[in-house]
């Protein structure tokens, strides 16, 4: 029996662009955990009166990146979660870095949009934050996938 290639999402990194002209990246302070990207195919009903089989017949669309969602310990006077409510109060599209902890630190690079901030402050527990950044754009898989048509 062969020994799993499954990878600890431990160490992976949320980072944020500073808009510069050699833009850099920052890490978010304490992420404690990431879902998505969310890929989806939107598709176009090309349904006929004489469709084969009486089946519905679609057509590709558009593509969706869809969201990023993270939550956060949160640290209100971190300069990186605070740079989050300032673009979502300005509504600034901003340059974002997905690096996961595998061997060649496969990093994705997307724009998007800060959609949601919520704030918890449980009896029990850590003040959190839970985030939403909307992806405008496609994400950006170089060196990752050959997505050439």
């Amino acid at each position: 029996m062969s020994q799993t290639q499954g990878t600890s999402g431990f160490g992976t990194l949320l980072q944020i662009g500073d808009g510069g002209g050699t833009e850099s990246f920052t890490s978010i302070a304490e992420v404690k955990s990431i879902t998505g990207p969310n890929f989806s195919l939107e598709t176009i009903d090309a349904t006929h009166m004489t469709s084969p089989s009486g089946h519905r017949e679609v057509l590709p669309s558009f593509k969706n990146s869809g969201e990023v969602g993270f939550d956060v310990n949160f640290l209100p006077g971190v300069g990186t979660q605070q740079s989050l409510f300032t673009d979502f109060t300005n509504r600034t599209l901003r340059n974002f870095k997905l690096i996961f902890p595998d061997v060649g630190a496969t990093a994705w690079k997307f724009s998007a949009y800060v959609t949601n901030l919520s704030i918890s402050a449980p009896l029990d527990d850590v003040l959190g934050a839970s985030i939403t950044l909307t992806i405008s754009g496609a994400v950006d898989f170089t060196g990752l996938l050959d997505l050439t048509p």
